[in-house]
């Protein structure tokens, strides 16, 4: 079974394999591009949960650093730091024309890179080494934390995997000096009890520690003088309805409820 538009969650993808007894494999698109990627039967790719498949011919996209909007250069190992995707191909909607009545949005869809025009995908992507793009989160759900972009995904898919919830969404919230620290709001299992303080000592370590790896990564990254065009440089049950639980980082001030009320 193949699943194209909205990308699925790797533990969405997961699931649906489960109850369906069926492979469940991914592809990437958008009404204003058509297909970028197609899922390639017998590659594997459905034991990789996640991912949306290698590009079609055609498709030239390179990747952006979401703070400056630079190229990011990929390497042989693929792009492990997410970055902005944005494509240029035949089938890409046309910029002239654009949304019906809408010249601003337009304009904003497109970036110009090196003379040439792409389109804003609005996804943060990484690329397996071997070509398989991963779309990890939406460019609109980044947020900076002590100058580092942190990225919503990752930590929640950390804490549905370490610890026992069914949901969880982690927002930016303030703190002291205009400064914004993420927010968990978790739901447990059924039956399961958890007090504030016990999610807070359990919460806390898994989210600074997810911030202080994408910060590791961001740093290691520091190649960025020359892009390199994705097509050129990769081979071939219900939650139950009760009160969510808040966790802070470690050693973080969090803020007051009046704070957060203003903030709304």
């Amino acid at each position: 079974m193949s699943s194209m538009a909205a990308t699925l969650s790797a533990a969405t993808q997961k699931r649906a394999m489960e109850i369906l007894k069926t492979p469940v494999v991914q592809g990437y698109a958008a009404t204003e591009t058509l297909a970028l990627t197609l899922p390639i039967w017998g590659c594997g790719q459905a034991k990789r949960p996640g991912t949306v498949g290698w590009h079609l011919p055609g498709v030239d996209a390179l990747f952006l650093d979401p703070e400056t909007h630079e190229p990011i250069e990929i390497n042989k190992n693929g792009l492990t730091v997410p970055g902005e995707i944005v494509v240029r191909s035949p089938s890409v909607f046309s910029e002239t024309s654009g949304y019906f009545h809408r010249p601003d949005a337009t304009k904003a869809a497109f970036i110009t890179i090196n003379g040439q025009s792409y389109f804003r995908m609005g996804d943060i992507a990484v690329i397996h080494a071997d070509g398989c793009l991963e779309i990890v989160d939406r460019c609109k759900g980044m947020f900076c934390v002590s100058g580092n972009q942190v990225l919503p995904s990752g930590i929640e898919s950390e804490i549905l995997r370490a610890h026992d919830m069914v949901d969880v969404v982690i927002v930016p919230a303030p703190v002291i000096d205009e400064q914004q620290l993420p927010c968990a709001a978790v739901v447990p299992r059924p039956n399961t009890v958890l007090t504030d303080s016990a999610v807070q000592q359990t919460l806390a370590k898994t989210i600074t520690d997810a911030v202080a790896r994408d910060s590791r990564a961001a740093s290691r990254s520091s190649t960025r003088s020359r892009a390199t065009p994705w097509a050129k440089s990769c081979a071939m049950q219900p939650a139950p309805r009760s009160r969510p639980s808040l966790a802070w980082p470690a050693n973080r001030q969090s803020p007051s409820r009046s704070t957060l009320c203003r903030r709304r």
